[in-house]
């Protein structure tokens, strides 16, 4: 996962992460970058359930606001829990 900060001052952010709306125990810790900084990461996800097509999101939050800034999902087939 990778965040760009383009708001042309220093963004604390956080992201949460959600499988079908439930936040996940992965959720990131806020970071803090400067203007044009980037932040990367390897987010791993630990589904509890078996099944397809379950919806994964991503809420990236912006400094102390309480709706996320920015959002992504993805879905995924989850075959065994292993």
């Amino acid at each position: 996962m990778g965040v760009v900060n383009q708001e042309h001052q220093e963004i604390e952010y956080r992201v949460v992460i959600a499988i079908e709306g439930e936040e996940t125990h992965e959720n990131i810790s806020p970071f803090t970058l400067q203007p044009g900084e980037k932040w990367e990461q390897e987010v791993t996800i630990s589904p509890t359930k078996i099944g397809p097509n379950q919806k994964v999101e991503f809420f990236l939050y912006n400094g102390i606001e309480e709706l996320p800034y920015r959002t992504l999902h993805l879905w995924i087939d989850v075959g065994s829990l292993s």
